[in-house]
């Protein structure tokens, strides 16, 4: 997520100040925009994953006190 952000700072701030880059500003953009989302994704898959985790520990803890 971090370089996500950065890299879409970096594309944004290179368009405003409309410097010349190897790349063009707003591929810079997209691609931030798209690792940032991927950085999201993967961040909701984890937490989750571990509320899963946790719920399970406490279903199987619930069976085995019953």
């Amino acid at each position: 997520m971090l370089i996500g952000s950065l890299t879409c700072i970096a594309g944004l701030l290179s368009w405003v100040i409309s410097a010349s880059s190897p790349f063009n500003s707003i591929v810079i953009i997209i691609l931030g925009t798209v690792t940032l989302v991927v950085g999201i994704l993967v961040l909701v898959t984890e937490m989750f994953e571990s509320w899963l985790n946790r719920s399970q520990a406490a279903l199987v803890d619930g069976l085995q006190a019953g």
